[in-house]
């Protein structure tokens, strides 16, 4: 959790390389988003169709971004673990200053996302609660449902500021809430 422990891989268990594939995307691990850059391992006859499909449909990133990736890999797990205690501070603060808002939000054992299940008073969907929260607040959030059908009834908070600066949203939110009795 939080980069302590890593999760399990289904190719370090008895018998995985003969059965098992796993993707990982560079992403959100070494801040690579819109890079699109990541890669497969596991069983070999499904490498080879894997890449043989993402030969005709695909293409390879350029060839900074596999480099970039390359240099990724090779990090100390030691910066690996500082960035996600980053994550881990920014989350434990935002879930607070929300707590301290009125709305009590679960706090998530890792992630660049806080994922928020809306406030029980608010009768709307979540499309249009960000959509009335950015423009009462400038605060924007994302509807849980653009990540699909489990994503109704949620929103989700970004990671990405430092965090005073989500503090200081989360006051913003718990005003909105309070002028519409939501919390």
């Amino acid at each position: 959790v939080d980069g302590e422990a890593c999760a399990p891989s289904v190719l370090a268990r008895p018998g995985g390389l003969d059965v098992a594939v796993e993707l990982y995307s560079a992403s959100k691990s070494f801040h690579m988003g819109g890079f699109r850059v990541g890669f497969a391992l596991g069983q070999p006859d499904a490498i080879r169709a894997l890449a043989k499909l993402k030969g005709a449909v695909d293409f390879n990133p350029y060839l900074g971004m596999q480099r970039a990736l390359v240099a990724a890999l090779a990090l100390p797990r030691a910066t690996v673990r500082r960035d996600a205690l980053v994550f881990r501070d920014r989350r434990h603060a935002l879930v607070d200053a929300l707590a301290d808002a009125g709305w009590q939000v679960p706090r998530p054992e890792a992630g660049m996302y806080l994922w928020a299940p809306l406030p029980a008073a608010v009768a709307h969907d979540a499309t249009s609660f960000c959509e009335d929260l950015v423009r009462a607040t400038g605060v924007a959030l994302a509807p849980g449902p653009a990540f699909g059908r489990l994503g109704a009834g949620h929103v989700r908070f970004a990671l990405m500021r430092d965090a005073e600066v989500l503090r200081a949203a989360a006051v913003r939110v718990g005003a909105f809430l309070r002028e519409r009795d939501a919390v």
